[in-house]
């Protein structure tokens, strides 16, 4: 030192130019010290002016808080004020202070800068939240130089800044399937409140910015819209008719994912969604050896491997516990439920004009390609691909109570059909029945208004007119009624008009 140095405040080692105090600073004037350095080989040298000023040091902390919690919006570009330590410290005016970064990491120094004088920090660089969710730094506040013993101490004269990237809502709903139609299936006998399936979209915003809620959008060139209700929280679609009464073989709609809880502000996404009645003969059954929930959870790999590989939308209709099938009496039944193991219920679509794929050409290929698939999903144990023969389900979709009620009630029908002939023969036969004689019918209708006459203590109706459509068609009665002329009749027309007589008293006439 050449100059500046008077009364030995400092200290300058010669062979390393570290500047030391040798005595303590007072407030006042700045300390300006010159000095030289010198080639001890050549004799050349150099001079510098080296300026110290001395700032008041407050008592206590210079910050009230250790910890300071802000949240900065992403998508706000560079130039964002995070925060203004100026502002914090509790100092007064007297005191000059001078800001920095603590042992700034690279990633720190790249997204924020700080203002050495004003203490105010702001971003260099635009903050994305799925990138960097929060960020931590240590700010200080520099009144006079200042051992540290540990480099992570909290001096009184620093502070901790956590910066926590705010969520803006800037992305809408995605259900995942890159563009491509939702599939669904139902079974020709599903009725009115069956699930058919369950559509989930994800949001990569937080809170209620991530909120789905789902609805069917109503479509003017088709009615399928009005075949299905969508829960708005779950995303669980069910049917609003009964298969049993339509032939239509697949339906079409679109389905909505709006954030913020379906809110007008939200961003939507749109997914079309096919549903396609498939019989159970008309799926191919993937059989692997593990349990259900396994195949559950990673459902959606599976089949997108599958896909993959055969070069045709595959999808899963269920899934359910493998069946273990027997022989009896010629016929393939089930035997028992293996628990460790699953059916995977497969059908395919067409990606060209998205129609159903003949369960037949599904099946022959995946059968091609089966080594591959096996390989390709190892970890899931594929045993086989397989068919449920069309006899088989068709047989069993009956049980045998149910065919016995069907049995019985083919017998009772037959039953009664035979009664109602019997019936109908004797009534027939009694309305046509023969005369005692054997040689004429006779039909007899008694008439209560003709004048009866007396013969063995009976009274015999003598009269010609027709009752109800019935004639008296005895042509020797009727001779003797029209000419009103009495006369003997033999034993057995008299036991013809005294049977006939009886049956006129019981009917009433």
């Amino acid at each position: 030192m050449t100059a500046g140095n008077a009364d030995d405040t400092f200290d300058l080692a010669a062979t390393t130019g570290v500047l030391t105090l040798a005595k303590p600073l007072t407030i006042g004037s700045p300390y300006d010290i010159e000095v030289k350095v010198t080639d001890i080989n050549s004799g050349m040298f150099d001079e510098a002016k080296v300026k110290v000023t001395v700032f008041h040091a407050p008592r206590g902390n210079i910050f009230p808080r250790e910890v300071y919690e802000v949240t900065v919006d992403e998508a706000q570009g560079a130039g964002v004020v995070v925060i203004n330590l100026g502002e914090k410290a509790t100092v007064d005016d007297s005191v000059i202070l001078r800001y920095s970064f603590v042992n700034p990491s690279q990633e720190i120094e790249e997204t924020f800068e700080m203002d050495a004088s004003s203490g105010i920090i702001t971003t260099r660089r635009e903050l994305e939240r799925l990138a960097v969710k929060s960020y931590t730094m240590t700010a200080l506040a520099t009144v006079l130089a200042t051992f540290r013993a540990d480099p992570s101490d909290i001096l009184p004269n620093e502070v901790v800044v956590a910066v926590t990237v705010g969520d803006v809502n800037l992305y809408p709903p995605d259900f995942g399937n890159n563009g491509l139609p939702l599939v669904g299936t139902v079974t020709p006998s599903a009725s009115f409140g069956n699930i058919v399936m369950q559509i989930s979209a994800t949001d990569k915003d937080e809170g209620n910015n991530s909120a789905i809620a789902y609805s069917i959008l109503p479509n003017s060139l088709t009615d399928d819209s009005t075949s299905f209700v969508i829960d708005k929280y779950t995303g669980i679609i069910r049917l609003a008719v009964n298969m049993g009464l339509t032939t239509q073989e697949r339906f079409g709609f679109d389905v909505e994912a709006r954030d913020n809880w379906g809110a007008g502000y939200g961003l939507f996404s749109i997914a079309n969604v096919f549903v396609y009645r498939v019989a159970d003969y008309d799926y191919v059954i993937l059989v692997a050896e593990v349990e259900p929930f396994i195949i559950q959870l990673n459902l959606q790999s599976i089949t997108t491997d599958i896909s993959d590989i055969v070069g045709l939308n595959v999808e899963a209709a269920r899934l359910e516990p493998h069946i273990v099938e027997a022989t009896a009496r010629r016929r393939t039944v089930r035997s028992a439920v293996n628990q460790d193991m699953t059916d995977l219920y497969l059908f395919g679509v067409s990606p060209n004009d998205n129609s159903l794929i003949d369960p037949d050409l599904l099946y022959s290929t995946l059968m091609e390609n089966f080594v591959e698939i096996q390989v390709a999903l190892d970890e899931y144990k594929l045993q086989t691909f397989k068919q449920i023969a069309l006899p088989d389900a068709l047989s069993t979709g009956l049980s045998s109570c149910e065919i016995g009620l069907i049995a019985m009630g083919v017998v009772i029908l037959a039953i009664i059909v035979i009664a109602i002939i019997v019936v109908f023969c004797i009534f027939d036969r009694r309305n046509k029945g023969q005369s005692p004689s054997g040689s004429e019918n006779m039909l007899f209708k008694p008439d209560l208004s003709a004048t009866p006459s007396s013969h063995g203590g009976s009274s015999i109706i003598e009269t010609d007119r027709d009752l109800n459509g019935y004639m008296v068609s005895n042509p020797t009665y009727k001779e003797q009624n029209q000419s009103n002329v009495k006369s003997e009749v033999s034993p057995t027309e008299a036991s013809l008009q005294d049977w006939n007589q009886r049956g006129a008293v019981q009917l009433g006439m």
